[in-house]
């Protein structure tokens, strides 16, 4: 018995990961801080990447070691010369991010995880109970958008709208994977696929709407290069027109109304306007990334520290504690060193499956999805505690050969 649970244990942990935002619903109506719940998985990857560290390092790829300790010790150096070195190495706790260097560290830890989810039928299953996960809340989200809901902003589990729309998107796009691959469930994954995109999209995040459609057309291309898939990718194309031009917020079409913006703020980066227009295109984004930009060419090597930067705006009677964009969030954060390496680092696991496209399994298209799905939101959105452990877990499954094969087969043995 002890022996099952061992080998098991990472599903079991998956599957309280997975079911965090329902519980999260639940503690709620009690009021228990939400923050704490949704630490806890942190906290365990944390120990989990400690022991990656200390333990499995041998396994470890010498070149990803080093990049990963020069990303780490710049981090480090960065947080040791922040202004509030509390915020830095912990998180600002009163900021629903936590966006500390020990939850960066914890994220390590996630990505270990994903690299060990090698069993395909345990992973579907994980999939499917984070899509029966993601429908009840969706549920929530659309009844909430007809403001006869607001039980829901009692309970909701994200404490913010983006990050809720980031969570439909992964939802999304597990859907579309189960859609395109599953053989005798297909209707079942369809509406499953249907019912998250109409919530994502009402969730009126246009950031996140334009990610889910950046990865539909890299799929559509991917596949009519292979030939296959596309009558089903094409009939999840006309569920998102369709739904695009159906769904109204508070009598306005939400993707008209996100577009005019969108063809407004281009008008005004095109037109050379004055940096007070600049300010407000992206729903004021404009003024977070001038500012933030201005703030980096003060500290370009080592940043202000992690959750530092909101002193920086708060200086400019600015509210907000970070940038909108990871660029600029690892940037302001440890410095343009460490962003370089992070984002190589990245994009190093990512080239090892882009430059063999034709041998690339459902897996592994899914895991892509995802992680360049999150990519392109994140040019918009911030990274926060709730939703960066899904995006380094389907890197780390993406990048199973992170590992030396011999360690991976001697810790299966």
């Amino acid at each position: 018995m002890m022996d099952n649970f061992r080998e098991n244990r990472l599903y079991i942990f998956m599957i309280l990961f997975i079911v965090t935002p329902i519980l999260v619903m639940i503690v709620n109506q009690f009021g228990i801080p939400s923050g704490v719940v949704w630490y806890i998985p942190n906290v365990i990857m944390f120990c989990v990447a400690l022991k990656v560290i200390f333990l499995n390092i041998r396994n470890v790829k010498r070149k990803e070691y080093m990049l990963l300790a020069m990303f780490f010790l710049l981090s480090f150096v960065s947080c040791l010369l922040s202004y509030d070195k509390e915020n830095a190495f912990f998180g600002a706790i009163s900021v629903y991010q936590f966006g500390g260097f020990i939850t960066f560290i914890s994220y390590l830890g996630f990505f270990y995880l994903g690299t060990r989810l090698c069993n395909r039928e345990k992973l579907l299953k994980l999939i499917n109970i984070f899509l029966i996960s993601s429908v009840v809340i969706s549920l929530f989200v659309i009844m909430a958008s007809t403001n006869n809901f607001n039980f829901y902003y009692c309970i909701e589990p994200f404490n913010h709208f983006n990050i809720e729309a980031e969570y439909l998107l992964i939802a999304s796009l597990c859907s579309l994977f189960m859609f395109l691959f599953s053989k005798r469930w297909r209707v079942f994954y369809f509406v499953i696929n249907f019912i998250l995109l109409y919530a994502l999209i009402i969730n009126d995040t246009f950031g996140v709407y334009l990610s889910y459609f950046f990865v539909l057309i890299l799929l559509f291309v991917f596949y009519i290069i292979r030939r296959e898939k596309i009558k089903r990718l094409m009939i999840i194309l006309l569920s998102f027109v369709l739904l695009s031009c159906v769904t109204y917020r508070n009598g306005f079409n939400v993707v008209y109304r996100n577009i005019s913006g969108l063809l407004h703020d281009t008008s005004v980066i095109a037109d050379s306007a004055s940096v007070e227009d600049i300010y407000e295109i992206g729903t004021d984004r404009g003024k977070l990334w001038v500012y933030g930009t201005r703030f980096l060419l003060r500290k370009p090597l080592f940043g202000y520290g992690f959750d530092n930067v909101e002193y920086e705006y708060a200086k400019y009677d600015i509210s907000q504690f970070y940038p909108h964009n990871l660029f600029l969030y690892l940037s302001l954060n440890n410095g343009i060193p460490a962003m370089i390496i992070y984002i190589f680092l990245i994009f190093s696991i990512i080239k090892r499956k882009i430059v063999r496209l034709c041998d690339l399994s459902d897996v592994d298209v899914l895991s892509l999805s995802v992680v360049f799905g999150y990519l392109f939101c994140l040019l918009f959105e911030n990274p926060t505690f709730y939703m960066f452990p899904y995006f380094y877990l389907f890197l780390g499954i993406l990048a199973q050969g992170f590992y030396k094969e011999v360690g991976v087969e001697n810790e299966k043995k």
